[in-house]
């Protein structure tokens, strides 16, 4: 009954729009996973460009005399208060 019913669908179908139920299936899943895949190309496409191009340069940091690193330490604002209360 079951069969009966599955090709009379597919009969129905072919004659409303010339293919068979399968196709349409096919189709449709093609459609939806066509999305995905060209933004997981555009995405390997630009990792690969990355790579070749090599990391982005940052400049050398410039040395600190010990001079210089005391001094900004002692100008760092102090943010404990000079005498703890027990109150």
């Amino acid at each position: 009954m079951a069969t009966a019913a599955l090709k009379k669908l597919d009969q129905f179908t072919i004659e409303k729009t010339g293919t068979k139920m399968r196709f349409l299936y096919e189709g449709l899943i093609e459609d939806c996973l066509s999305g995905p895949r060209d933004q997981y190309e555009q995405a390997k496409a630009k990792t690969e460009q990355e790579l070749k191009t090599g990391p982005p340069q940052r400049p050398a940091p410039t040395p600190q005399s010990a001079e210089k690193r005391v001094e900004q330490r002692r100008q760092k604002e102090k943010t404990r208060p000079s005498h703890s209360s027990i109150y």
